[in-house]
Parts: C-alpha cells; sequence; structure tokens
C-alpha cells in the first residue's frame, strides 16, 4: 500500500507539472512570478529539510519521503526551464518542450550534463546554479541525517548485543 500512495504522490506531482499553465506575461508580471518562485523555492527548502528529518526518525516513510523529496525538487526546477524558455528562448539552447526542461533538469540534478540541451544566458546559467546548489545542499542534507540514523541503529544494536 505505501508504494501505491508513493506512486500516486509521484503522479500527480507529474501531472500538476505537465498541466500548469505558463504564459507570456508582461517582463514586469515576470519578475514578480520570479519573487514569488524564490519565496516558493525556500519555502520548499524548509519543508524538504523537515520531511528529511522525519523521514529519518521513521523507518517507514524514510524511503518514499526522499524519493517524493528528490521529484518534487526536479518538477520545480523543470518549472522553472520551461517558464524561462516560454518568456525568453534565448536563454537556453535546445529546450522547447516541457520533457525537454525534465530531461534537463534531471541531468543537472544527477551530474550528467550530456550538452545537448545547456544554459546560453546569464538568467538561465543563474537558475542553472541555483539548481546546482540547491541539490548539492539537499543531497548533503539527506545523506548527513540518513548517515546518523544509520549510525543510532548500530549504536542500539552494539549495547544490545552486549548488555
Amino acid at each position: 500500500m505505501r508504494w501505491l500512495r508513493l506512486l500516486g504522490v509521484l503522479g500527480s506531482i507529474l501531472v500538476l507539472y505537465l498541466v500548469a499553465p505558463v504564459s507570456a506575461d508582461p517582463p514586469e508580471r515576470v519578475v514578480v512570478r520570479a519573487v514569488i518562485g524564490v519565496a516558493a523555492l525556500l519555502g520548499l527548502t524548509a519543508g524538504l529539510v523537515e520531511q528529511l528529518r522525519r523521514a529519518v526518525r521513521d523507518d517507514e516513510r524514510r524511503v518514499e519521503g526522499l524519493v517524493a523529496a528528490i521529484v518534487t525538487v526536479l518538477v520545480v526546477f523543470a518549472y522553472a526551464f520551461y517558464a524561462l524558455e516560454v518568456h525568453r528562448p534565448e536563454q537556453l539552447d535546445g529546450l522547447v518542450t516541457r520533457l525537454d526542461a525534465l530531461y534537463f533538469s534531471a541531468s543537472t540534478m544527477l551530474t550528467v550534463g550530456y550538452g545537448d540541451v545547456h544554459a546560453t544566458g546569464q538568467a538561465a546559467r543563474a537558475l542553472v546554479l541555483l539548481q546546482m546548489v540547491f541539490d548539492v545542499v539537499f543531497v548533503a542534507s539527506a545523506a548527513g541525517l540518513l548517515t546518523a540514523r544509520v549510525r543510532r541503529g548500530a549504536a542500539r544494536r552494539t549495547v544490545s548485543r552486549d548488555g
């Protein structure tokens, strides 16, 4: 049942990404949306860190929480890349569709970087840098929390065997 719920959450995230509108508003609205987007990203970051902390404490939710958090980050950045493409198409070379944006976000997150889609403008490069920093901080936080959890579990097992 847990895995079905996780698949439902992941499917919902992807459907929202595919249907969320991106309009070609005037530039002043784009700036307002960018500010709102950064604020939302900061809120998302705080929420993801809290999700990681809960996941580490709860063995049942650990994997599901991490997978959902990673997919959420991937989709948020894909949406930002696609919106940038809609509003300023000269910023990214090779990115045309939402699938292209998802592909580019995933290759950036996974540090693959095939080069077929790449940032050419300063705004796109800034967004790529933001994703790279976010990914490093997020992965480092997740690794640190999971490592602490594994060490606590190993220490408990050692104490119970010795005691």
